[in-house]
């Protein structure tokens, strides 16, 4: 994992940054309360249509019908200034619940993107049970894939390749781990 305010990379998950001492403690009074939010898609600002978010919606419930123990959510919104995407991906993934349960650690395999319009941000936030398998390569093409659109104006066209990106991404993991399973030998019955 890596520190959403420096991005020194950490060994396993820490209540502290050894580099810069960060914490989400200290992030609360920085963002306030958790904002109102749904499930998939919430849109602060207004910039998708009524269409648009019900197609997003429609592609985010695809994704998790695909991937059932992985919820992901987007959130486009305008952060205070000298604010990052970064931190309120952090903050938000472990301060909001937007699964039906409350997964810790190496069990949570949710994802959060943040969209920030006016600092030109996003960030893609995994549960800790995601990381061994979503590099972050793998997260940095995704984000690409939304920028190349969003730069364009295309906001919904850059959400939707994005999502669309990570399902064939997660099938492919997936598809890797079920070949992975069926080369390994199966113990002989000792009958």
């Amino acid at each position: 994992m890596k520190c959403p305010s420096c991005e020194a990379t950490l060994a396993a998950p820490a209540p502290t940054c050894p580099e810069c001492k960060f914490t989400l403690r200290r992030l609360d009074p920085k963002f306030g309360a958790v904002p109102r939010h749904s499930r998939y898609l919430t849109d602060r600002t207004g910039r998708l249509t009524l269409a648009e978010m019900g197609q997003l919606r429609d592609t985010l419930r695809l994704f998790h019908k695909k991937f059932p123990q992985t919820v992901l959510s987007v959130f486009v919104m305008e952060l205070p200034r000298d604010s990052s995407a970064s931190e309120f991906a952090f903050w938000l993934a472990n301060r909001a619940r937007f699964s039906t349960v409350q997964k810790a650690l190496e069990e949570n395999f949710d994802m959060l993107m943040v969209i920030d319009l006016a600092a030109r941000q996003a960030s893609l936030a995994v549960g800790y049970g995601l990381e061994p398998y979503l590099e972050e390569r793998h997260l940095q093409e995704a984000l690409d894939e939304f920028a190349q659109h969003s730069a364009r104006g295309k906001l919904a066209a850059g959400l939707q390749a994005c999502v669309e990106l990570l399902m064939r991404r997660l099938r492919d993991l997936s598809r890797e781990a079920q070949r992975t399973q069926a080369q390994v030998p199966q113990e002989e019955n000792a009958w």
